[in-house]
């Protein structure tokens, strides 16, 4: 995390949010935190 709170990815517990939702970013992730993220998610998704 560069900005922001500390926070926690739970890839195994995804769901659909609404952007109406979405209203202030509470920080940032470095490009290392985005790829691990999205391998994760490819993984549990069995996709790629």
């Amino acid at each position: 995390m560069i900005v922001g709170r500390p926070s926690v990815a739970v890839v195994d517990q995804i769901r659909p949010v609404s952007k109406e939702r979405l209203k202030t970013r509470l920080g940032m992730l470095s490009p290392m935190e985005l790829e691990a993220i999205g391998d994760a998610l490819r993984q549990i998704l069995e996709i790629g």
